[in-house]
């Protein structure tokens, strides 16, 4: 429901996946880190990686909702 207000209906799956690639690509590097590096090493490079997604999904959100508090003060100030 959510992500129809920002990636529309019929363009969903295909962009869904394209950004699925990069997750693909962390697992089959880190896979591969596992034949070069120690176990620890790995996981910590992979949740580092993850960690940072999810540092720069939130400030997609809290972008997208603060331009969209501003743009209703805005809107609101225009009517009265």
């Amino acid at each position: 429901e959510r992500c129809s207000k920002y990636v529309p209906d019929a363009l969903q799956g295909a962009i869904l996946n394209i950004f699925r690639l990069p997750l693909n690509a962390v697992v089959v590097a880190g896979t591969y880190a596992t034949d070069v590096y120690s176990h620890s090493n790995v996981y910590f490079g992979v949740s580092a990686c993850l960690f940072l997604a999810a540092v720069l999904q939130g400030s997609l959100v809290f972008s997208a909702s603060s331009s969209a508090s501003a743009s209703t003060t805005i809107n609101k100030q225009k009517k009265e």
